[in-house]
Order: C-alpha cells, then sequence, then structure tokens
C-alpha cells in the first residue's frame, strides 16, 4: 500500500471515530437528559399530590397549632418606667385582656373612667381571682394628642381619672415603627377597610388563651363590653 493510500485510510479512520465518540456522547446526552427530566417530572408529580390530595384537616390542625403556640403570651412590652414586661408573665398569663392605645388631649379621653369602672369590677380587687387586666398604651400618632412625656401622661391620668390599672411606655401603633404587639393585634382582628388604627381608644379583646376575639372601635364605650368580658371569663 502507498503512502498515500495509508494516509488516505487514516483520515477515514480518525473521521469515523470522531463520528462514533459523536453519537455515542449524543446517546448519553440524550439518555441523562431523560433521566434528569423524568426526576424533575417526578419530583413535580410528588409536590403536586402533596398540595392537591393533603387533607383539609392538616391546615386546620397547622393553624390550631400556630394558635396554641403563638399569641399575645409571646410579647414582651416596656413598662411606663422603662421596663420590660413579658406578658407571660404570671400578671398577664391566662387572664382576659382589654388592649387599648389611649390620650389625654383626646374627645375620647373621658373613656378614662369607664375603664377604671370595669376595672374595679373585674379587676384583681373583686372577686374573681384577678383575671382580668387592662394594658393601656399612650399614642401621640393621632392628632398629637399626646405630646407629654410618660411621666406626666401617667400623673394626668391618676389624678383626674384615679385610675388604677397599668399604663404602659408611649408607643406606635401604626407604622414603620409599630410595636410587635399592636403588629399582631392588627393582624388578628383587622379593621373597617384597612387593618390600621383610626384613633384613640381603639380596643382589643383577648381570652385567657392569649387569642384575640374582639376589635372595638373608639366610640363603644368600654363598659359595653362587659357582657363579653363576663363570658370570656366563664370560659
Amino acid at each position: 500500500m502507498s503512502q498515500q493510500q495509508q494516509r488516505s485510510v487514516f483520515v477515514v479512520s480518525w473521521t469515523t471515530l470522531l463520528s462514533l465518540l459523536t453519537s455515542l456522547l449524543f446517546v448519553w446526552y440524550l439518555i441523562h437528559t431523560q433521566q434528569l427530566s423524568e426526576f424533575v417530572q417526578d419530583t413535580q408529580n410528588k409536590i403536586w399530590k402533596s398540595i392537591l390530595f393533603t387533607p383539609t384537616t392538616t391546615h386546620q390542625q397547622q393553624q390550631q397549632q400556630r394558635e396554641e403556640f403563638f399569641n399575645v403570651y409571646n410579647f414582651t412590652v416596656i413598662d411606663s418606667e422603662g421596663h420590660p414586661i413579658a406578658l407571660n408573665s404570671s400578671q398577664y398569663l391566662n387572664k382576659v385582656l382589654l388592649i387599648v392605645n389611649v390620650a389625654s388631649q383626646c374627645g375620647f379621653t373621658p373613656q378614662y373612667e369607664s375603664l377604671q369602672r370595669l376595672y374595679e369590677k373585674y379587676g384583681p380587687q373583686n372577686n374573681n381571682n384577678g383575671r382580668f387586666e387592662i394594658l393601656a398604651f399612650p399614642c401621640n400618632q393621632f392628632g398629637y394628642q399626646e405630646p407629654a412625656p410618660i411621666r406626666d401622661v401617667c400623673e394626668f391620668a391618676t389624678s383626674k381619672y384615679h385610675i388604677t390599672f397599668k399604663l404602659f411606655n408611649k408607643v406606635n401603633v401604626n407604622g414603620k415603627d409599630t410595636i410587635p404587639l399592636y403588629r399582631y393585634l392588627k393582624e388578628q382582628a383587622p379593621g373597617f377597610i384597612s387593618n390600621g388604627i383610626k384613633w384613640n381608644f381603639t380596643k382589643f379583646l383577648v381570652n385567657s388563651k392569649g387569642q384575640v376575639v374582639g376589635r372595638y372601635s373608639p366610640i363603644t364605650n368600654p363598659e359595653s363590653l362587659s357582657p363579653i368580658i363576663e363570658r370570656l371569663l366563664n370560659e
């Protein structure tokens, strides 16, 4: 065989080998691509099955567990002297709570009197084992009607309205600086049109399990909540 014929055979053989290798790589690609596709499809099917065929009771159980383990008692607030107060402390745990944002220069400020009568009727000094508490949070976000320092706010409420329930530190109940407790309250009891607090003396009732059971407008007289409070105390 001449040198030129040998060179031609070598070129043909090398070309054939490259073609064969290319075919093998293409087959390998198809096989593995198909396997990957099948794996992805199988995974998607499993996900959709878990979504479509999970019993409704599972979601209900999860919601119940969330309500049991995440409630008002999970929060810590700051009292009028700047001390952190955990709401799972003995002073508040397993009690019916009335939570209200207050102001000293508001048309609804006289509701302090009604709140105090409620506290005298159901609070610790009454014979219901002290299972009712009022948590009042001064707030200056509505008409700037609570401008004074917290010490002056406390002095005003105790001297003019003789309140004996606890006043906490001034807070924001709307906006980016809303305290976590109020974010939770608004989430659990949405307001009319929007979840935002509309004005001073918006009220929230919490049962002895720490669950928010109602939201009441500023025009609601606190004493009108007596039947609901009594029902919650008897649960």
